[in-house]
């Protein structure tokens, strides 16, 4: 149900796709009015824009003061005006890009309004500071940014605090030598201008020779397809001893301006779970982070398709 543009709680769930199956056509971006959150809220209408998706805007009105007894001016003064708020964000989107988002308001804490949204409207990607109005702390993502890296069963766009990112050209993205390594690419290439370059950083155990002309092999399968989206790639290869390290330090070195965090980097497809190679570079990664989950099951057919 919709009034006055702004989709109600009680929508009817939609069931949730078994994965990502072709182009982003829904667009997620949480917002909680501090800088960090309006800065990814950008990065989210500039992808909705290029993609022709749709946005959802989604703002909790999260409880917890009340809940434990304090109610503070500041926080009733938020949630009282939070709908003129979100008009005028709105109103703004509209007019630098040309869309209309959708507004989303729960009465929720704001990991579980996420969650839900994601799986009641069908989103294909969440976009959203690493930080929301409770601060930055050297070192620390916010607690809600964390908890919908761990249990989104969607792509995660984690966007740092400091400036927004309107374009995407020089994205790392670290593989293994397996059949499977770029089966993120489908999502992956839809965030990218054309004439990028992709910097492909493949990770090996020790003795085993023959990664490069393995990850070279893998690279001549998906030619036809990145010409067809006007993507380059460079190639390199770097042993397991220190990943977080030498991603981090590729990142800097290839001046990336976002890194792929995917199930390569902690060696595992175990599900709902952030390995310490993907939580240090999370927490200490200069640039955006595109974090796909384990869950996160992608249509082979789908990968190869435009």
């Amino acid at each position: 149900m919709m009034q006055n543009g702004r989709l109600m709680a009680n929508t009817t769930p939609l069931p949730i796709k078994n994965g990502m199956t072709g182009r982003i056509t829904k667009i997620l971006a949480a917002v909680d009015f501090s800088e960090a959150s309006l800065n990814a809220l950008e990065t989210a209408a500039s992808i909705a824009a290029k993609c022709e998706a749709v946005l959802y805007i989604l703002y909790a009105h999260d409880n917890i003061l009340e809940f434990i007894g304090i109610n503070t001016a500041a926080a009733r003064s938020v949630n009282n005006n939070s709908s003129d708020i979100l008009a005028a964000i709105c109103h703004d989107v509209t007019q630098k890009f040309h869309i209309r988002p959708i507004v989303i308001e729960y009465h929720l804490q704001a990991n579980e309004a996420i969650l839900k949204t994601i799986v009641t409207h069908d989103c294909d990607l969440v976009v959203m500071g690493t930080c929301g109005e409770s601060g930055l702390r050297k070192g620390h993502i916010g607690t809600t940014a964390y908890s919908i890296i761990k249990y989104s069963v969607r792509p995660v766009l984690l966007i740092p605090p400091g400036r927004s990112f309107r374009q995407f050209k020089r994205p790392l993205y670290p593989i293994r030598p397996v059949a499977s390594a770029f089966k993120h690419y489908q999502v992956l290439h839809q965030l990218l201008e054309k004439d990028s370059v992709l910097e492909v950083l493949g990770l090996y155990y020790p003795g085993e020779k023959d990664t490069l002309y393995d990850i070279r092999e893998l690279m001549s399968r998906m030619k036809t397809k990145m010409e067809l989206d006007k993507i380059t790639a460079n190639v390199s290869v770097c042993d397991i001893t220190n990943i977080p390290g030498d991603i981090l330090n590729k990142a800097d070195t290839s001046r990336s301006d976002l890194i792929v965090i995917g199930p390569a980097t902690d060696l595992t497809i175990k599900p709902f779970y952030v390995g310490p190679r993907s939580y240090y570079i999370i927490q200490n990664a200069k640039t955006p982070l595109l974090v796909i989950d384990k869950m996160a099951r992608f249509n082979a057919r789908a990968q190869l398709a435009d």
